[in-house]
C-alpha cells in the first residue's frame, strides 16, 4: 500500500436518487512525508480521473467529492474532472482505486456486491452513511472496514462501540474512534 490510502466512501448520499455528485471519498496520508496529489488518479470500476495538485500533510486528510458535495470551511476539498467520482458510486457496491504518479495501485477496495479486493466485501453504507477504515495504515483487509458512526470528511473516523459477547457495549460504551493513522492507534 501506498502513502495515501483511502479512509472513508460516501456513496450513497442524501437525498437519493442520482447522488453522484454528492459523493465523496476520503483520503489519509499515512507517511511521515507531505505529498501531493499531482499525478495521482482515483476511479470506480468503469473509470478514473487525473486528481488536481494539493498537498497533503502528514496524517492529514484530503475529500475528494463530487461537485455538489457541501463540507465546512476547515475540510480540504479538491473535485475531481467531469463533477463525479469514475461513473458514480454504486449504492449497492463498488471499487474503488487510488493509483499513484507511477501508475501503481496505491489503495483499492471493493464494498457491498463487489468481491473485486475484498470478498467477502465490507458492507455498503445504508443512505448518508459512510463506511471508514478503522486503522488506516494497517494491511488491507474487508474487516477493517465498517460503516462509521457519522459521516467525518477531513477527520478520523469514528464508530459506534463494539459490543462485547453479551451483546452489551464494550468497556464504557464510548464512541471509538480511529484515531491518528499510525500503527498501533485504537480502532
Amino acid at each position: 500500500p501506498g502513502a495515501l490510502r483511502l479512509s472513508e466512501v460516501m456513496s450513497d448520499p442524501e437525498p437519493g436518487g442520482r447522488d453522484a455528485a454528492y459523493e465523496w471519498v476520503e483520503v489519509v496520508n499515512v507517511s511521515a512525508e507531505a505529498v501531493d496529489l499531482s499525478g495521482w488518479a482515483i476511479g470506480d470500476s468503469s473509470e478514473r480521473q487525473q486528481l488536481p495538485a494539493l498537498e497533503i500533510p502528514s496524517l492529514g486528510y484530503v475529500v475528494i467529492a463530487g461537485d455538489s458535495a457541501k463540507f465546512g470551511n476547515d475540510v480540504p476539498v479538491v473535485r475531481v474532472p467531469g463533477g463525479e467520482i469514475g461513473n458514480g458510486l454504486g449504492n449497492t457496491g463498488d471499487y474503488l482505486v487510488l493509483i499513484a504518479p507511477n501508475g501503481e495501485i496505491g489503495d483499492e477496495i471493493s464494498y457491498g456486491d463487489t468481491t473485486k479486493v475484498f470478498d467477502p466485501a465490507p458492507t455498503a453504507p445504508g443512505r448518508g452513511a459512510t463506511i471508514g477504515v478503522r486503522e488506516p495504515s494497517a494491511d488491507p483487509a474487508s474487516e477493517n472496514w465498517a460503516e462509521t458512526e457519522r459521516p467525518t470528511p477531513g477527520e478520523p473516523n469514528v464508530f459506534a462501540p463494539k459490543a462485547n459477547a453479551t451483546g452489551t457495549a464494550a468497556a464504557g460504551g464510548a464512541a471509538e474512534s480511529a484515531g491518528a493513522p499510525t500503527s498501533g492507534a485504537n480502532g
